[in-house]
């Protein structure tokens, strides 16, 4: 079973989230500013399939109570697995002819109150699901007694049912750090278990490495030393798959586990514990010995690790995972939680752009304070719709975009275009493949009409050869001036070869006729009377880069076909594609820049 969205309701500055579409791949990001109610969402979700109920502090004064809402979707062969349960056939057949319409999909809804001396009584309801009264078959051939035994009967096999359907759900497990963080040593009681802060860290070393703690106890010391021996070297080699911090001048580090007593004359005398140790080649420490971030990432793998390996139905929520953490450990992180999303869910906040992918948007989901509702609850903007939300919340993804692009190897010795910004970057390689061109390009992004020059002067001293584009605004035209006065020597016919303005628009999407703008950009564009596309999207701070790499994914899917786009936004593009394919290809065959001057 596989949760596939929630909703959740009057849950501290939640009034309503509406219906939210987690990725189709197990992984989901909630992005948003501090206060904007990421922590708010996660443990509403951390509530659910569990015994605990929200605190007081979780209600909203004068609202109903909070609820959470999920949706599931199970495999016809789950809900054969479930309707086994059902040993009556009658009533397995009317289960399932009324389950077969839901096509495995399940409501589900958490804490519903009924007050009773201010004390909520908590149920978790199943919407959708056809379990209420069922005839009972015969009953006119029965007798008051025998029907209610066949009505118990009957309550009973359904009861199984709900049990079945409850037992199959996903868990959402919030990763804790006070029982997950590996410790230093813990205590085996006399029945095998481990207590103590830490037994869920020790636990999952365990797992990972197939040893039970009973077969472990109960060998000898040479079979306790042979079986560590590998669980050690597993782990260590598994986790270094990951940590790819150097520590000092070692390159990894290694994981251990070993098992002792208590000496004599000791309080615990004879008592067996698990020691744990991390060795970095020079120095071998305890994990509460280690920097936080390291002993924080050691504690996070061998969760996930775990529940991997166990083929888990856990859906781990982390809050800021990796907040203590360099960067090139964040995304240590990030190749982590993506090896293990096959198998097990997870939904992250975070405010780093390290663990954004900005090539899978359709993890992201902005959490902010919606100012226009009184109170500024929190509202949700899902990933289909991420160009409604403010440029701040979705600061992670933008960066995340700039980090991506300082990797890069995309400068080249010719056909560089120099761009003003990330959109452009995205539109004009959207351009590129509906138009087909066959001309070779690199389109480079200033992150701003200003930073043009420096950038344009960088190349000119370098030996590149570049392109220059720019919008037909006020900004746009005072770099193509400026750039023709100072690097082209005003030569206008000089300039034209190395520079173009997109005639007429005063934003890239002005390319689009309006009605494209709409359907194939930003749905929930709404223009004004003579305001034209880039008009709008500046006077609603839309995040235009966002638009654009959704545009361009479309396009690359096959979404969008040239075809499919209006005969003004098809003949403007095919335009755009044009003049710079024209100067591109005459790169080689005019003089190089330097000899203008």
């Amino acid at each position: 079973m596989k949760i596939v969205a929630f909703r959740v309701t009057n849950f501290r500055s939640i009034v309503d989230t509406g219906r939210i579409q987690l990725s189709g791949d197990n992984i989901t990001a909630l992005v948003g500013q501090n206060e904007s109610g990421k922590s708010a969402v996660l443990d509403a979700l951390a509530l659910t399939f569990t015994d605990l109920h929200p605190s007081v502090e979780d209600f909203r004064y004068g609202e109903k109570p909070p609820a959470v809402f999920l949706e599931t979707q199970s495999s016809s062969s789950e809900l054969e697995g479930m309707l086994s349960e059902i040993s009556n056939e009658a009533l397995r057949a009317k289960v399932a002819k009324r389950l077969i319409p839901l096509n495995g999909v399940l409501q589900w809804q958490f804490f519903v109150y009924s007050v009773d001396e201010e004390q909520p009584r908590i149920t978790h309801v199943f919407d959708n699901l056809p379990l209420g009264d069922l005839d009972v078959e015969a009953r006119d051939e029965l007798d008051a007694v025998a029907l209610e035994e066949a009505r118990l009967a009957l309550k009973d096999e359904i009861s199984k049912f709900r049990k079945a359907i409850y037992k199959s759900a996903p868990t959402f497990v919030p990763f804790d750090e006070e029982s997950g963080l590996l410790p230093n040593r813990i205590d085996v009681s006399a029945n095998a278990v481990l207590k103590g802060a830490g037994s869920v860290a020790a636990l999952n070393f365990l797992s990972i490495a197939g040893i039970q703690l009973n077969t472990l106890l109960a060998s000898d010391t040479k079979g306790q030393t042979a079986l560590l021996r590998r669980a050690n070297k597993k782990i260590t080699d598994d986790f270094r798959a990951f940590w790819k911090q150097n520590i000092g001048e070692v390159s990894g580090i290694e994981l251990s586990c070993a098992v002792h007593q208590y000496p004599t004359g000791r309080e615990k005398q004879g008592q067996s514990f698990l020691e744990f140790l991390i060795s970095d080649g020079d120095n071998t420490l305890h994990p509460r010995q280690r920097s936080k971030g390291t002993r924080w990432f050691i504690s996070f793998f061998l969760q996930l690790r775990a529940a991997a390996e166990a083929d888990s139905d856990h859906f781990f929520l982390l809050d800021e995972p990796g907040s203590n953490l360099h960067e090139r450990a964040q995304t240590d992180v990030m190749e982590l939680v993506e090896k293990i999303s096959s198998k097990v869910g997870v939904i992250y906040s975070t405010h780093s752009p390290h663990l954004i992918r900005h090539d899978r948007l359709n993890r992201v989901v902005a959490v902010e304070r919606d100012s226009a509702e009184p109170g500024n609850p929190t509202k949700l903007i899902g990933a289909h719709a991420l160009g409604a939300a403010n440029i701040d919340t979705l600061s992670p993804i933008y960066v995340a975009m700039g980090v991506s692009l300082a990797r890069q190897t995309s400068i080249k010795q010719r056909n560089n275009v120099i761009l003003e910004e990330l959109s452009a970057q995205y539109y004009l390689r959207a351009f590129w493949l509906l138009a087909k061109s066959t001309q070779e390009v690199q389109f480079l992004a200033a992150t701003g009409a200003s930073n043009i020059p420096m950038l344009a002067n960088l190349f000119l001293g370098w030996g590149l050869e570049f392109l220059v584009v720019v919008d037909d605004e006020a900004t746009g035209r005072g770099v193509f001036n400026r750039l023709k006065r100072d690097m082209f020597l005003d030569d206008s016919s000089w300039a034209k070869k190395r520079m173009y303005k997109l005639a007429g628009c005063d934003g890239i999407e002005d390319i689009f006729e309006a009605d494209d703008y709409k359907n194939y950009v930003a749905a929930e564009a709404v223009l004004g009377k003579g305001q034209r596309n880039s008009g709008w999207a500046k006077s609603h701070g839309a995040a235009k880069a966002i638009h654009a790499f959704e545009f361009l994914r479309k396009v690359e899917s096959g979404l969008i076909e040239m075809e499919k786009l209006q005969a003004g936004t098809q003949k403007n593009i095919a335009k755009t594609v044009e003049e710079i394919a024209e100067r591109l290809s005459m790169f080689a065959k005019a003089p190089q820049v330097e000899q203008a001057s």
